[in-house]
């Protein structure tokens, strides 16, 4: 996907605005001949008038051979610019406004209103408001109307011509252009916004890249073209972070290479170790493109070599505290002894030194003094090399004493896949395997990478015994996560903090959005237990998708008080120590500033140590880290100051999803005030399953109305306008003009075109906040091969 304009492509796009302005640019400027036979294939599947109009238009400018149209003559044949432009033919109007004079320019753009007004043709009058240019400003009640035109071919071009001349113009009626259900004008608008106030800008644009439609978010990727890159940058990083679409992914990513910069490398490798299959494909090219870009640009300080050298100790240290704390999120909700004895065995085996360290370091910093006290004693046992007593090589693995067993299970390496196989796919084959083995069994599959046990992992989904569960669900999230798909709400809903994790973990790969907002209502809980499994769960997501929300909570949980303050509190800084960036120093100032003085040092303390740290690895040069504070206190500041003045109309606290502090703030109330804890406790878990099945509940505009749906099976014929190989996910059109998206079996992929139409039985369960309805399909049958 590129993020400059492919006529082919946008002339079969499904969102209209993109389709009318490559319409619009072939019936004005022509286009290689190629491009016809595109026009006639899209000509039999359009079904909008507007665009049926320009693509006749289209056709007849490339099978036309007209007589070129010199301006100077039509001007000095005769001085009422009226009269000659009226009796020109549409094309000749056309041509003729594409060869402009200086003269023609001022004779034109006075005489615009009785032009336009004359006109009947859309895409004349598209012409003549492009051709105003900087008189824009000249005809504001004009253009005023033209922005909300019946023909979204005027209204783009009159957006566009202002949004070059006079975005200031545009100020009034920005609430309304920036909920447009159209995705360029809305991006269109972003661009004004940006030139009126930054900040607000680059809020719209977060929350177009969190809309479910991918049309929106691609069209807030080309919206990057036009704002500072160092603006934009924590807000692609972010959304590098939580994007599924591998398309989008491979086009976000060509901004990073074409924009050098130190912190780049890092982030992408980073993402890449933490992916799976095309993504981390996808992002190690990227990373390795933003390093060649670097090196290029001659930036770094102290030399590329020492840079690389960094780098790669920085992904080694990275990728062994991510291990380490992957440990640390079971050990939250661990209080058997014996499980304990056997996850440092399983640690302390593998003699993996980088993962000591990554321990050493954590110990070093703020944590909840329970995981403190266990890495204190794994490290003990570490360095007296005893994990316990292993049983003798020599015995076979059948001979062992159950307890034996699993300390040998617990110590098989990676190299030990040939012999660990069949002893445990016998373990978890027998009816009286007891259940703690079968546990073990199951995290071992996982720990050394066994593929062949998706079936077997699948019987104990539905087991009444949390760890069996949620050892089921890490598994098959590595190895089959598609077989959940449909099942997750039911896991999300657990009352055991590593069901709920590993169900979070499974949901990021289809919807981290709807992931992030769980965590949201899981943070603003009055108990402590979901506040610390939504904590826990923080570990799982990359830092920039998670930070803002980690801040937030941190100001709410200090300032409202609970007896889990201190504990969460040190959970909160061990992640932010756990992942230094540019973008989390400014965090850590806002926290220090917001915070009473006893616990800013703390943030302090974690701030200063994070600047060294990215000072060391040349993401940071040391005479720009002296500015740096000076830019918060005026960032900081100016937040402030708008905080405490009334939102302006365009902002997104207005027109965007409902801020978080807001519903913190009256889930509180409700749940301390009115309700006694026992019906607390109910209304709260009602708001929790009403945030896991109400998907869209961050994206929809006010006028939306997604959610679930309970409805019978039904069957529908219609014409196939997306196919999304990775998640076999398919969108069908009907005659109605309802949007269905449901999976497909894997083997009819390949089969499937656009344009196709099909057949389907399905069962709708819920509709996104761009109307499609999403379902369940129960039998799927193309009926013709499509164009």
């Amino acid at each position: 996907m590129n993020l400059f304009s492919d006529l082919e492509k946008d002339i079969s796009s499904p969102i209209k605005a993109y389709r009318i302005a490559a319409l619009e640019k072939i019936a004005r400027d022509g286009a290689p001949a190629k491009v016809l036979a595109a026009l006639f294939a899209r000509r039999k599947l359009e079904v909008d008038s507007e665009c049926q109009d320009l693509i006749r238009q289209a056709i007849e400018r490339l099978e036309e051979n007209a007589l070129p149209v010199e301006s100077q003559t039509l001007a000095e044949g005769n001085e009422d610019i009226f009269k000659s432009f009226k009796a020109l033919s549409d094309r000749q109007k056309i041509r003729f406004l594409t060869l402009p004079s200086p003269e023609v320019v001022s004779r034109v753009s006075a005489a615009l209103p009785a032009l336009i007004k004359a006109e009947r043709n859309p895409l004349v009058i598209a012409a003549l408001v492009r051709h105003a240019g900087k008189s824009v400003a000249n005809h504001g009640d004009l253009f005023s109307e033209l922005l909300f035109s019946r023909h979204l071919t005027i209204q783009i071009a009159a957006l566009e011509t202002m949004v070059k001349a006079n975005p200031q113009a545009l100020t009034q009626f920005l609430p309304k252009l920036l909920v447009s259900t159209d995705p360029k004008v809305r991006g269109l608008a972003i661009q004004a916004l940006a030139t009126i106030d930054t900040q607000e800008a680059l809020e719209h644009l977060d929350w177009l890249f969190s809309d479910s439609d991918k049309n929106f978010r691609f069209c807030g990727l080309q919206n990057c073209l036009f704002l500072p890159f160092e603006k934009v940058k924590p807000v692609l990083l972010k959304f590098l972070a939580i994007e599924p679409d591998l398309e989008l992914l491979e086009t976000a990513v060509t901004l990073f290479e074409s924009n050098p910069d130190p912190e780049i490398p890092f982030r992408l490798w980073e993402y890449a170790e933490t992916s799976t299959g095309k993504r981390t494909e996808i992002l190690e090219k990227a990373a390795n493109g933003a390093c060649r870009a670097l090196e290029k640009s001659g930036i770094l300080e102290e030399g590329y070599s020492k840079y690389q050298d960094e780098l790669k100790a920085w992904l080694r240290k990275r990728l062994a505290l991510r291990k380490a704390r992957g440990f640390m999120g079971r050990w939250l909700d661990l209080h058997s002894v014996k499980e304990w004895e056997l996850e440092m065995v399983q640690i302390i085996s593998q003699n993996d030194l980088e993962l000591k360290m990554a321990f050493q370091d954590i110990l070093a910093q703020g944590i909840v003094p329970t995981l403190k006290e266990k890495i204190r004693q794994m490290l003990d046992t570490w360095e007296k090399q005893s994990p316990g007593s292993l049983p003798p090589e020599n015995l076979l693995f059948e001979d062992l004493s159950l307890e034996h067993k699993k300390r040998r299970m617990a110590a098989w390496k990676i190299s030990d896949k040939a012999i660990a196989e069949p002893h445990l796919k016998s373990a978890l084959l027998d009816s009286k395997t007891p259940l703690d083995f079968l546990i073990l069994s199951l995290r071992t599959i996982l720990r050394l990478e066994l593929p062949g046990f998706v079936e077997l992992a699948q019987r104990f989904l539905n087991h009444t015994e949390p760890d069996l569960v949620s050892a089921s669900l890490e598994y098959l999230g590595k190895f089959s996560p598609d077989m959940l798909f449909h099942q997750i709400g039911h896991f999300l809903k657990s009352p055991s903090l590593r069901v709920k994790s590993a169900a979070l973990k499974i949901m990021q790969r289809f919807d981290q959005q709807q992931a992030l907002s769980l965590l949201k209502a899981m943070l603003c809980s009055n108990k402590p237990s979901q506040q610390l499994s939504a904590l826990a769960c923080l570990f799982h997501f990359d830092f920039p998708a998670v930070r803002k929300i980690l801040e937030e909570f941190l100001i709410f949980n200090e300032t409202h008080g609970n007896k889990m303050t201190r504990e969460n509190r040190k959970i909160g800084i061990s992640l932010f120590q756990a992942n230094p960036d540019l973008d989390g120093l400014y965090s850590l100032f806002v926290l220090e500033k917001s915070l009473s003085e006893d616990v800013s040092q703390e943030f302090y303390e974690v701030r200063q140590s994070n600047l060294e740290v990215l000072i060391s690895m040349g993401i940071i040069s040391k005479a720009s880290s002296q500015n740096l504070e000076e830019q918060w206190k005026k960032e900081f500041s100016a937040n402030q100051e708008k905080n405490h003045r009334h939102p302006a109309p365009y902002s997104i606290k207005i027109l965007g999803p409902k801020v978080e502090s807001e519903w913190q703030s009256v889930i509180k109330e409700t749940l301390q005030s009115f309700f006694s804890p026992l019906y607390g406790g109910i209304v709260f878990c009602l708001f929790l399953f009403w945030i896991l099945f109400s998907f869209g509940i961050e994206k929809k505009p006010p006028h939306s109305k997604a959610g679930p749906l309970v409805t019978q099976s039904f069957t529908i014929t219609g014409m196939l306008m997306e196919i999304t190989p990775e998640m076999r996910s398919v969108v069908v059109k009907c005659s109605d003009r309802e949007e269905y998206q449901f999976q497909v079996e894997p083997s009819l992929i390949p089969q499937l075109r656009p344009g196709q139409t099909v057949s389907a039985k399905i069962k709708p369960y819920r509709k996104n906040t761009d109307g499609t309805i999403v379902a369940e399909a129960l039998s799927f049958t193309p009926t013709n091969s499509g164009p």
